[in-house]
């Protein structure tokens, strides 16, 4: 659920700032919807990262094992 408001945010955000009309509307929309897709799958790999840490994390508390501490990645612009 947390995703679908996040989505529906950054989507009515360019809704509110308004596209320029030059495009067709079905260009605009695959821009709209390939910008979502590209935000979901960086979202979904920094919920993999978390859980990746959270696992490495109680792996250490446990005794069974050295606390691994991979890089985030690199910002983008």
């Amino acid at each position: 659920m947390p995703i679908f408001l996040f989505l529906l945010l950054v989507f009515s955000t360019f809704i509110a700032t308004g596209q320029s009309y030059s495009e067709s509307p079905q260009q605009a929309l695959n821009q709209y919807v390939a910008f979502l897709n590209q935000s979901v799958n960086e979202v979904t790999q920094r919920l993999q990262q978390i859980q990746t840490y959270h696992d490495d994390m109680r792996t250490y508390q446990t005794g069974h094992g050295p606390l691994r501490l991979s890089p985030s990645g690199t910002l983008e612009e």
